[in-house]
């Protein structure tokens, strides 16, 4: 359980509204690999925000994505609705439909192949937990 903590650093995790990929600019983070629930190593996180005072953190088990890159000002994944379609407007308001279902993996595919490019021009990973391994069930 020892934890990996990194300074100035950019961190990408699936959002758990949408399930699309958000970025984050931290000051510092910090990933360890703990037993949560049911789970005998989900993925722990702790950052402190660009520009904040306090960590906020979160657990990731079922389905992870994390990916964190050394410094700031990688590119922006897509927004829930950059590429989606007007379904409907008029009268003040504009239905629009999102390029992508709720936590449907095409989000991270996407993201995937934007960020490989950038990747490839030599921005430094820090830690890449894309689709890891969680096990399951803890014995007790």
């Amino acid at each position: 359980m020892t934890a990996q903590t990194f300074g100035r650093c950019t961190v990408y995790t699936r959002s758990e509204f949408m399930g699309n990929i958000v970025k984050r600019e931290c000051r510092s983070a910090e990933v360890a690999r703990v037993p949560y629930a049911q789970y005998a190593d989900a993925i722990q996180v702790k950052i402190v925000k660009k520009g904040a005072r306090r960590a906020r953190g979160w657990t990731i088990t079922y389905h992870p994505y994390l990916l964190i890159l050394d410094g700031h000002g990688h590119p922006e994944p897509a927004g829930m609705m950059d590429g989606g379609r007007v379904i409907r407007a008029g009268d003040g308001v504009t239905v629009i439909q999102s390029a992508h279902a709720s936590h449907d993996d095409a989000w991270a595919q996407d993201f995937d192949a934007l960020i490989e490019g950038h990747i490839a021009k030599g921005a430094r990973i820090l830690y890449d937990a894309r689709g890891a391994e969680i096990r399951g069930r803890l014995q007790v």
